[in-house]
């Protein structure tokens, strides 16, 4: 599962150094803070798996 994250943020990272248009750039934020919300939940439900 942790691999799973690690593999989409780089695929996140790749995606938005190759589209520099604004419509990538909206959608790469949204996906990051999807991402980011996703991780505080994960943290929040289970805190060992984080560490």
């Amino acid at each position: 599962m942790r691999r799973g994250v690690r593999a989409r943020k780089a695929l996140e990272m790749r995606v938005v150094r190759h589209r520099r248009c604004s419509c990538g750039a909206v959608a790469a934020r949204q996906l990051a803070v999807a991402t980011r919300h996703e991780n505080a939940l994960r943290f929040a439900i289970r805190p060992a798996l984080s560490h």
